[in-house]
């Protein structure tokens, strides 16, 4: 495995990923944030909290538009410890997805190899909105701005 001071590689999270043995990707492995990241993390979450009551409500009004999209991609502001080179973007969606769905549209945003998966409920620091974590190598990558999709 890794340990907290060395970055995941996207080979070991793909391994992680065939290693959980289930077709909807979810791992119940527990990726970590470096600890600066952490704490940025843990900072945003109290001014969420203070300003929405949860971190729930502020996804569901600032990133799901109070539900008016299906899905949405956007960066990772808080990604897990990875190395350079790759990128972290969240899939935010309304509904629970089924893989082939995940996959298009997520190969219609990266041209490059990515890794996708959900962590496990009691992993989720927002368990009740359904998200999918995306790592792709950005030296080969064709990022495309965000992407929502209306109703």
């Amino acid at each position: 495995m890794t340990d907290q001071n060395t970055p995941y590689t996207i080979d070991f999270i793909h391994k992680i990923i065939e290693e959980c043995d289930q077709d909807d990707h979810i791992i119940s492995y527990r990726l970590q944030r470096s600890d600066e990241m952490n704490i940025e993390y843990l900072k945003h979450s109290v001014k969420c909290k203070e300003t929405y009551g949860t971190l729930e409500h502020y996804v569901t009004c600032v990133i799901l538009k109070d539900f008016t999209v299906d899905y949405v991609i956007t960066d990772n502001n808080f990604p897990y410890y990875i190395e350079k080179g790759l990128k972290h973007k969240l899939l935010w969606t309304n509904k629970k997805m089924i893989k082939s769905e995940i996959e298009e549209i997520i190969r219609n945003k990266i041209s490059s190899r990515f890794v996708w998966f959900e962590n496990l409920a009691i992993n989720k620091s927002i368990p009740n909105i359904h998200h999918y974590h995306i790592i792709f190598d950005t030296n080969i990558a064709t990022d495309k701005e965000k992407i929502t999709h209306n109703k």
